[in-house]
């Protein structure tokens, strides 16, 4: 026999004859998963850009406060309002005359008609109010933000006259831009596969085929060695 043939033997008997064979295990295992299937963003579908009418705001009743505040659950809710005055009078015909003062900063205030100057008397023929006992006149399109406060003050000319407002909610057009469509995102569980492989030297602990140092890592390790017996 060739003396090279017979050094190669002897390496491979020194050597256990480990050459081009892995040790060989069995491995038990089990997979589970964690988290759950859901939709975290909603399908929505593209839009094209449109116009919409709502209604701004919530209309008052009539009366007359010396303090109005905006806000939810306060006098007036925020919105887009037309303020009404409205007043009436016996023999000295004063109708109306309001200022409202809101706390936007200095100077911030309107006069609402009838104004203190509308004031006539029953035997004066060229007085506008001569005949009527009752006169309407709006602020328009007033926006009323939350926090807003109105205070209000009435000149008085005499015991037989009354004035009153309402706020009136009005119609507001929103623009609505164009929408591009949002796709689903959905996120799935994870799947987790743990396992031991025994060998012939021992066992060794693997998650999803990684191995651990430390077999107790494993949430079903005494499940799964028990499957060994």
């Amino acid at each position: 026999m060739n003396k090279n043939v017979i050094l190669l033997i002897c390496i491979l008997l020194l050597t256990g004859c480990q050459l081009g064979n892995n040790e060989k295990y069995v491995e038990k295992s089990k997979k589970y998963e964690i988290g759950e299937e859901k939709v975290v963003v909603e399908y929505q579908p593209a839009k094209e850009a449109y116009s919409e009418t709502v209604l701004s705001g919530s209309t008052t009743s009539w009366g007359l406060q010396p303090r109005y505040e905006v806000g939810y659950g306060k006098d007036i809710e925020p919105g887009t309002y037309d303020i009404v005055s409205s007043g009436w009078a016996d023999y000295n015909i004063f109708v109306g005359g309001l200022k409202l003062k809101f706390n936007w900063g200095f100077m911030s205030y309107l006069f609402i008609d009838p104004l203190s100057q509308s004031v006539c008397y029953a035997k004066e023929q060229s007085c506008m109010f001569s005949n009527t006992y009752a006169y309407y006149s709006r602020i328009e399109d007033i926006t009323l933000s939350e926090g807003t406060i109105i205070y209000t003050e009435q000149d008085s000319y005499g015991s037989h006259q009354s004035v009153s407002i309402r706020f009136e909610a009005q119609y507001v057009t929103i623009e609505h831009p164009k929408e591009e469509e949002v796709p689903e995102v959905k996120v799935t569980p994870i799947e987790v596969k743990e396992s031991i492989r025994k060998y012939s030297s021992g066992y060794k602990c693997y998650i999803n085929d990684y191995e651990v140092p430390d077999c107790k890592a494993l949430k079903y390790y005494d499940e799964i060695k028990k499957k060994f017996k």
